[in-house]
């Protein structure tokens, strides 16, 4: 079941990285059975 799906934009592409890295960071919360961040490869 897919709970959630959230999308995120940064203004400038320097953020992108640190933006990521927090999001990963929600994932080491102890109900989290599975956490994923990706970045968007526009490929559709």
């Amino acid at each position: 079941m897919i709970r959630h799906i959230v999308f995120f934009s940064v203004r400038r592409k320097e953020d992108v990285e640190a933006v990521r890295s927090g999001l990963l960071a929600l994932g080491k919360i102890p109900h989290s059975k599975h956490f994923e961040v990706t970045l968007n490869t526009k490929v559709d």
